[in-house]
C-alpha cells in the first residue's frame, strides 16, 4: 500500500503560511493592549494612593486645628478662672480688713465706755470743749484745735446730727461704727483715737479753719 500524498497545492501552502503570519501579526496588538492596560494600571493606582493619602492628611490637619481650638478656648477659660479667683481674692481681703476695722472700732469704743468718767452732756463753749477733750485723754498741746474743730463741726451741741449721719461734738461719721456716738466722753475719745491723739485731723475738713 503506498503512502505517497499528493503534494499541498500552493494555495495551501500560502494559508498555512498565513495563520502564522496572523498569528505573530496579532500578537502585537493584543500585547499592546495589555501593556496599555497595564500602565493604565500603574498610573491610576498611584494617583488613587495619593487621593487617600491627601484626604487623610486633610483629615488629619483639620482634627489638629479642631484641637488646637479646644485647647486654646480651654486656656482661655482657665485664664477668667483665675482673673476671677485673684478678683475673688482681693474683694475677700477689703472685707476682712474693713470688718477688722469695724471689730477695733468696736473695741476700743467698749474699753472707752468701761473706763469713762463721768462726764455731762450738753452743749460746750470753747472751754468746754477743751475740758472734754483733756477727760477723753487728749494732748494738752491740742485741745485749741480740738475745741475749735468742735465748734465748727457741731457748734458745741452734743446731740448734732450731720447730713451723711455724722453724730455728736466732733460729728463722727456712721461708718467708723461704734466709734459714732453721742455719748460726750464717747465722742471726745473717738475725736482722739481718729485723730491720733491731735497729730492728724485729715478726717475732718473743717481742720482748716482752725
Amino acid at each position: 500500500m503506498s503512502t505517497w500524498k499528493k503534494p499541498a497545492s500552493i494555495l495551501a501552502l500560502g494559508a498555512l503560511i498565513a495563520v502564522p503570519f496572523a498569528a505573530r501579526s496579532a500578537a502585537p496588538a493584543h500585547h499592546q493592549a495589555a501593556s496599555v492596560q497595564a500602565a493604565h494600571v500603574v498610573y491610576v493606582a498611584p494617583l488613587r494612593l495619593d487621593t487617600m493619602q491627601v484626604s487623610a492628611a486633610f483629615r488629619l490637619t483639620s482634627v489638629r486645628r479642631e484641637v488646637a481650638r479646644e485647647e486654646r478656648a480651654e486656656a482661655r477659660a482657665q485664664a477668667r478662672r483665675q482673673h476671677e479667683a485673684v478678683l475673688l481674692a482681693a474683694r475677700q481681703r477689703v472685707l476682712a480688713v474693713q470688718a477688722a476695722r469695724v471689730h477695733v472700732a468696736a473695741a476700743v469704743a467698749v474699753r472707752a465706755r468701761a473706763v469713762a468718767p463721768a462726764v455731762s452732756g450738753g452743749t460746750y463753749g470753747l472751754t468746754g470743749l477743751e475740758s472734754l477733750w483733756r477727760k477723753a485723754g487728749g494732748a494738752l498741746g491740742a485741745q485749741s484745735k480740738a475745741a475749735c474743730i468742735a465748734m465748727h463741726e457741731s457748734r458745741g451741741r452734743q446731740f448734732a446730727t450731720g447730713a451723711a449721719g455724722e453724730r455728736g461734738y466732733w460729728q463722727i461719721n456712721p461708718v467708723n461704727g461704734d466709734l459714732s456716738t453721742y455719748n460726750a466722753y464717747g465722742n471726745a475719745r473717738s475725736a482722739v483715737l481718729m485723730s491720733r491723739d491731735g497729730t492728724d485731723w485729715s478726717a475732718w475738713t473743717t481742720a482748716r479753719d482752725c
